[in-house]
């Protein structure tokens, strides 16, 4: 079963971004070993993540193999026609939403494909325990 691990420092990011309110999108950056992916750090982007199949591959270039997925706090419709795609495909999705105590809650997919792309549910994104940034 894949699981997903996020680092402190992702983790502090989130709940960074949480507590200012700001609600971008963004790419997960980290490595997948295994069946888990390893989110280590985060780098918000526009709304939509992208604007353009040539932007992707050239932030994949940039970026190389550290690109997992990307993450979101908008409703989860507003984007997916941009991340339900070749190009995008075995990624890692994050859907944040708000959670108690003022944290996020994050909801993890990967993007799959069967006849045609969807979102298939992960285990609950794993770390530190909430509020414990070490």
């Amino acid at each position: 079963m894949k699981e997903v691990f996020l680092s402190t420092r992702a983790q502090r990011s989130f709940h960074a971004l949480y507590l200012v309110q700001a609600a971008p999108d963004g790419l997960l950056l980290g490595h997948k070993k295994g069946g888990k992916f390893h989110v280590e750090d985060i780098l918000p982007t526009s709304p939509g993540f992208f604007h353009s199949p040539d932007e992707l591959q050239a932030l994949y270039k940039l970026y190389n193999e550290t690109i997992t997925g990307f993450f979101s706090y908008q409703n989860k419709k507003k984007f997916l026609k941009n991340i339900l795609t070749p190009a995008c495909f075995g990624k890692l999705f994050l859907h944040i939403q708000e959670g108690g105590y003022k944290q996020p809650f994050y909801t993890a997919y990967i993007i799959e494909y069967e006849k045609d792309f969807f979102l298939l549910p992960l285990s609950p994104a794993t770390g530190q325990k909430r509020g414990s940034y070490g």
